[in-house]
């Protein structure tokens, strides 16, 4: 049971915000039922009930492989589950995260980048959000 102490009230919006941290590692791909209580200071009350598998494994990055052809990125990554995979390149400070494939085990893609160095952070992140970094390392010489 949390009470105001516990929660962060924001003035602008009206609204009161509390965080709670649970551990769950002991119920991983479990299915648990849970129940958040709401009262008010006139003892006004609101249930929320849901049902949440829990799953903390990030997916696993099983296999990097990538070629050069000219200005082209050859990418193939295999994953152990299904994931959705981003890749960013590090040495661009203007980029940002790009999706390659979205829920798939294996995923195939060719990318064209600009003459250089590149450092790509190559991102599989599952339906949870749990995620697996790889990097790469290349450059780009025409």
């Amino acid at each position: 049971i949390l009470g105001t102490n516990d929660c962060a009230y924001d003035h602008d919006k009206l609204k009161q915000k509390c965080l709670i941290n649970i551990d769950l590692r002991n119920f991983e791909n479990k299915t648990i039922n849970y129940s958040i209580e709401i009262e008010d200071v006139a003892n006004n009350k609101n249930e929320f009930s849901d049902q949440i598998t829990i799953d903390t494994t990030p997916p696993e990055i099983k296999n990097l492989d990538y070629k050069l052809r000219n200005n082209d990125l050859i990418l193939l990554i295999e994953t152990d589950g299904l994931a959705t995979i981003y890749y960013i390149d590090l040495r661009n400070k203007k980029d940002f995260w790009h999706a390659l494939c979205e829920n798939k085990k294996f995923c195939s893609k060719t990318i064209r980048l600009r003459n250089g160095k590149h450092d790509l952070l190559i991102k599989a992140e599952d339906e949870a959000k749990n995620i697996d970094l790889e990097e790469i390392y290349f450059t780009i010489q025409q």
